[in-house]
C-alpha cells in the first residue's frame, strides 16, 4: 500500500497530496473546503477533515449500508501526542502540502500495514496539523464482515496491525535510547508497571470487600428467612394448632 502510495505522489506534480482509497470517499466540497484551509493557514502543514466511518455488508452485488460513526480526534485536535497512542485520522481525511510529503521521503514501504499512522506520527513531529470540523466530510468505508479483496485490513488483518504497531514502536525506541540512552525509560517503566500494579490490587482488594459483604448478607438473609420458615412451622404445625384450641376452649390450665 505504501509503495502504492508513494507511486502515486511521485507522479504528481500539484502543491497538495491526498491518498484517496479506491473504496472510501469525500463530500462534494473536500477538496475545496480543505485547500481553502490550507491557504487561510500557513503555518499548517496538513489539514484532516471530520470523519464518518461508514459500516457496510455486501449482499451480492450491492452494498447495504448499515450503520455510521464519528471518528474524529480528541476535543476536534489533531496532536502528536494522541497520534503516539493510536492513530487519530485515516488517510481518506488528509490533504497535506507536497512540499511536506517531500522533505518526510513519503511513506515507508517496509510496513504491509499501519504505514499511514507511521507517516502521520513523522508529519505531527514536523509541525501543526490543522483540523476541519463538522460536517463530516470523509467516508470511511468498512465491511467487518467481508474478506478478500473487499475488506478492510483493520479487520482482517488485525493480527498483522498488532505486529506492526509494536514495530513501529520499537524502532523508535530504539533510535531515542541512541540519541539519549535508556535511563529515564527503565525508570518511568518501572514506575509505570508498579503504579499499574498497585491499581490493580487496590482495585482487586474493593472488589474483595464488596464480594465479602455481599456473601455476609446474604448468609443473613438466608438465616432470618429460615428462622422465620422454622416459627412459621411451629405455629402452624398440627399439633400446635390442636393446643392453641384446647387453650382457648378449656383454658389454659388445661
Amino acid at each position: 500500500m505504501e509503495a502504492a502510495s508513494n507511486h502515486g505522489v511521485a507522479e504528481t506534480s500539484g502543491d497538495y497530496v491526498a491518498i484517496h482509497d479506491d473504496d472510501d470517499t469525500w463530500a462534494p466540497d473536500f477538496l475545496s473546503m480543505t485547500v481553502r484551509w490550507l491557504d487561510e493557514h500557513p503555518q499548517d502543514l496538513a489539514v484532516v477533515a471530520g470523519t464518518e466511518i461508514v459500516i457496510e455488508r455486501l449482499e451480492d452485488d450491492t452494498v447495504v449500508e448499515l450503520d455510521r460513526r464519528p471518528f474524529t480526534p480528541p476535543h476536534d485536535t489533531v496532536t502528536l501526542f494522541d497520534l503516539l497512542v493510536v492513530n487519530r485520522f485515516v488517510p481518506i481525511a488528509l490533504l497535506t502540502r507536497r512540499s511536506v510529503v517531500d522533505e518526510l521521503g513519503g511513506f515507508d514501504e517496509t510496513l504491509s500495514v499501519v504505514g499511514d499512522w507511521e507517516f502521520h506520527l513523522r508529519l505531527a513531529a514536523r509541525g501543526q496539523i490543522g483540523f476541519l470540523a463538522e460536517p463530516a466530510r470523509a467516508f470511511w468505508h468498512q465491511r467487518p464482515e467481508s474478506s478478500g479483496d473487499f475488506s478492510n485490513s483493520v479487520h482482517s488483518a488485525s493480527d498483522l496491525h498488532q505486529i506492526a504497531d509494536r514495530l513501529v514502536r520499537d524502532r523508535a525506541l530504539r533510535t531515542h535510547i541512541a540519541d539519549r540512552g535508556a535511563g529515564e525509560l527503565l525508570y518511568l517503566s518501572k514506575f509505570i508497571d508498579e503504579r499499574i500494579a498497585a491499581s490493580e490490587r487496590h482495585t482487586f482488594e474493593r472488589v474483595r470487600e464488596a464480594i465479602d459483604a455481599h456473601a455476609a448478607h446474604m448468609a443473613d438473609m438466608d438465616r432470618r428467612v429460615t428462622e422465620s420458615i422454622h416459627r412459621d412451622i411451629a405455629y402452624f404445625s398440627i399439633g400446635a394448632t390442636i393446643r392453641r384450641n384446647v387453650r382457648r376452649w378449656f383454658g389454659r390450665n388445661r
